[in-house]
């Protein structure tokens, strides 16, 4: 009979997840609370809850998201100053302000793409491999589409209607 998880006896668990969360190494973990370095892994893969995991990737995206719409605000308040820097007909001021204006709007659509990524990418996971089994589903649709093709072909000796369906 397996042993009781020396990680989930630990007075350390709560602490020891959190760290495990935010992707610190085995050994440093293991070192700093006292346990093997196996037993964190195992902990990790078999214990630690996946919502907490799920909480982790909600909490950067909400963070992310935090993060555009302070870049949407400091997009507005350069764009302007460089409506200001032109109405002064500043030429320094418009050019840094225009550099300015393009290096935020290169930030926020590089922040933005990587959110909308890791949505798609959490989409794709939580379709739990509906991908495999839409592909599983074809598959058994085609299988039977042979057999009636063949089966109308040997009953009636003429092409099924359903011959050469896709």
């Amino acid at each position: 009979m397996p042993g009781t998880c020396s990680v989930c006896k630990s007075k350390w668990r709560s602490e020891i997840e959190r760290q495990l969360i935010h992707c610190e190494a085995y050994r440093s973990i293991a070192k700093q609370y006292g346990c093997s370095e196996p037993a964190v892994f195992r902990h990790k893969n078999g214990h630690l809850p996946k919502k907490l995991a799920l909480a982790k990737q909600h909490e950067e995206t909400l963070s992310s998201e935090r993060l555009l719409e302070e870049m949407a605000d400091l997009k507005a308040r350069l764009l302007r100053g460089l409506e200001q820097a032109e109405r002064a007909n500043s030429a320094a001021a418009l050019v840094a302000f225009a550099r300015e204006v393009q290096q935020c709007l290169e930030s926020y659509f590089s922040i933005a793409d990587r959110i909308a990524e890791r949505k798609l990418v959490q989409a794709v996971a939580d379709a739990g491999g509906l991908g495999e089994r839409i592909a599983a589903a074809r598959k058994r649709l085609a299988e039977v589409r042979e057999r009636v093709v063949e089966d109308n072909k040997s009953q009636a000796g003429e092409p099924s209607p359903l011959e050469g369906m896709p």
